[in-house]
């Protein structure tokens, strides 16, 4: 599930007996936690935290996880990942949250929301527990964000909550969410499976005719040229740069929008290399066609695209289930969390 390696400038003439043997331990056991390891040290797991941030890199591998074999870690990274997947402005695991008393508490999640010109930080603790949580954790994070900057508190738990910790929650206006695997029984009032009819009704360009012009300074050799332009030449600008897109890449965004007719269309900054030389590209006419419509039909099984739900336990009644892929999620974590 866990890939550990050494960082690419990292020798291992730079580190010191103890790092080592750490990071030893982290490459040959990547799942082990920092604490884990620091057990088989003599070293503190604040230790053990600064040789894995110095000096390993971390790779997660989504497509081998799977929901019975999830740990604390890559519950909170897969939270971390759900979030970042909305509009939010940023997603921080493993937060420092200054408290009003002077010292500071370490939160799992920590996200920030722009609403009505006015950001937000919301504390997010997530708990992996093999019993339904207690009343002592809600009331604890609540004591948090009550003494910081922490504007909103949830919590997200695999296996639910004792009443105790609803009713505190209720009372301290925080949210409880159940985020735990997604079974054949979870869901039943909703749908869950969709048969889909797709039609498109796709086009096509054909060119008709094409405008190029000689550049100032270019040199050509004098005499007539003959030059033939075809959808695969490459597109430069102004600076003789590729753009990395081709005539016929060009085209295609053109007609993205229009209906079946003629165009002419004027192009401006782009060159095209014909013959070894660089003309300017100034116009393209084209008329497009409707081509005949197609249908393309399918079924998804939400429970086989999705591996986790989850759902609001405050809301009473019935209530709705949003559901995660752990791919998609980790994705999310590497991309705009890591």
């Amino acid at each position: 599930m866990k890939r550990k390696y050494l960082k690419q400038d990292v020798g291992k003439e730079d580190l010191t007996e103890a790092q080592e043997k750490i990071i030893e331990i982290a490459i040959e056991k990547p799942e082990l936690t920092h604490q884990e390891i620091a057990d088989q040290t003599e070293w503190s797991q604040s230790h053990v935290s600064g040789v894995h941030q110095d000096y390993l890199e971390e790779e997660i591998i989504a497509d081998e996880i799977e929901t019975d074999n999830l740990t604390d870690d890559l519950y909170e990274i897969i939270v971390a990942g759900m979030e970042a997947t909305e509009e939010v402005d940023k997603v921080e695991r493993h937060y420092d949250l200054d408290l009003s008393r002077g010292d500071s508490k370490e939160v799992d999640i920590a996200v920030w929301i722009t609403q009505g010109g006015h950001q937000f930080l919301v504390i997010i603790e997530c708990k992996l527990h093999e019993r339904a949580v207690d009343q002592d954790v809600p009331a604890a994070i609540a004591w948090y964000r009550d003494n910081s900057s922490a504007n909103k508190a949830m919590i997200i738990a695999r296996n639910g909550f004792q009443s105790g910790a609803k009713a505190l929650a209720g009372d301290a206006e925080m949210e409880l969410y159940r985020l735990d695997e997604l079974t054949r029984d979870v869901g039943e009032s909703q749908m869950m499976k969709f048969n889909i009819n797709l039609e498109i009704r796709p086009t096509q360009a054909e060119v008709t005719d094409i405008g190029v012009e000689p550049l100032p300074n270019e040199d050509y050799d004098g005499g007539q040229m003959q030059v033939n332009v075809t959808s695969s030449d490459a597109l430069f600008d102004e600076n003789k740069n590729p753009t990395g897109k081709n005539l016929h890449q060009r085209i295609q965004e053109a007609i993205y929008d229009k209906s079946p007719g003629t165009y002419t269309e004027n192009i401006d900054n782009r060159l095209l290399l014909l013959n070894d030389h660089f003309f300017r590209l100034t116009e393209i006419e084209y008329k497009v066609e409707r081509l005949d419509p197609a249908e393309l039909e399918f079924e998804m099984d939400a429970y086989e695209e999705y591996d986790l739900y989850m759902e609001d336990v405050l809301e009473e009644g019935d209530t709705d289930i949003d559901l995660i892929s752990i791919e998609e999620a980790i994705t999310a974590f590497e991309e705009d969390v890591r």
